[in-house]
């Protein structure tokens, strides 16, 4: 029991790991454009 636990934490971490880079990229991404538009003005 104790193991299959660990693992479906592990999975679980990764997921939300992955799920964070994603948004940071986005969110890096956005601040980007906005600084172009910006520049563009």
């Amino acid at each position: 029991m104790r193991e299959v636990f660990r693992g479906k934490c592990k999975i679980w971490l990764l997921w939300c790991l992955k799920r964070r880079w994603r948004w940071m990229r986005v969110l890096s991404w956005a601040k980007l454009t906005l600084q172009h538009r910006w520049r563009a003005r």
